[in-house]
């Protein structure tokens, strides 16, 4: 399906949003076209299950004939529900990529910032993922390689958290031009209830800051390859304690 333009590739743009879940429980989203709107797609709270959504295989704020930008205000924006799974879309020219304000979720294997090979740039988002402040938790990327996903290009930060509950790992996060990843919110470990973010195992460079733990966050930031990014690899400031081990920084 196209949804917010026309079968011409024109933009057609819905008042509120192109797709809204509502009370879903199991729904599939897969392989659409969503530009033009002010909200891509909004999912909204659900009825519990395996899972409430899967959202796959989209292309969010393109026009895909010629390559060119169709952009949402948001791309993805998530309010509620459990076990959401975001995984293997492309999503740029958006005011913000990926918006989680509520529920839990796994974002996993997208391209965000970049073009559909994920190998360059061109589609920037304003923040590749910004997770709200009453968000918790989520996983970006996983515990796998392939999980990761390519957030890139964007034209401010590639992951903006501001809620504790989060892990961040096995993503390539480079070339945006705010931080690669900027915590505001307590940190923890993997698995460990309510405690917050966690950096691990990423692939950080060429950003304008690599990680910035912010004002009040503390936790774990460790494994991860960060490198030249423009100003600082790893930031910390304020009453932040985090625990910075095991990383490559150069």
């Amino acid at each position: 399906n196209f949804i917010g333009i026309d079968t011409l590739e024109h933009p057609m743009p819905n008042t509120e949003a192109g797709v809204l879940l509502e009370g879903c429980a199991g729904c599939i989203v897969r392989g659409n076209v969503i530009s033009g709107n002010p909200i891509g797609l909004v999912l909204r709270e659900g009825l519990g299950g395996e899972f409430d959504a899967v959202i796959s295989h989209n292309r969010i704020g393109f026009n895909p004939g010629v390559n060119s930008a169709i952009p949402n205000g948001t791309g993805i924006q998530i309010e509620g529900g459990a076990r959401t799974v975001i995984e293997g879309n492309t999503i740029g020219n958006n005011d913000f990529g990926i918006q989680l304000n509520g529920g839990d979720a796994s974002v996993r294997g997208n391209f965000i910032g970049t073009t559909f090979s994920g190998r360059g740039p061109g589609f920037p988002n304003g923040v590749g993922i910004r997770i709200g402040g009453g968000f918790s938790p989520a996983t970006i990327g996983g515990g796998r390689e392939a999980d990761g996903n390519i957030i890139a290009f964007n034209s401010g930060d590639g992951v903006r958290s501001l809620a504790a509950g989060q892990v961040i790992w096995n993503n390539q996060i480079h070339d945006n031009g705010g931080h690669g990843v900027h915590v505001d919110a307590g940190m923890g470990e993997p698995g460990g209830a309510g405690q917050g973010n966690v950096i691990s195992l990423n692939q950080i460079y060429d950003n304008a800051v690599g990680v910035s733990n912010g004002l009040g966050a503390s936790g774990h930031i460790y494994n991860n390859n960060i490198y030249n990014n423009k100003v600082t690899g790893i930031g910390v400031r304020g009453l932040a304690t985090p625990f910075v081990k095991s990383n490559r920084i150069y």
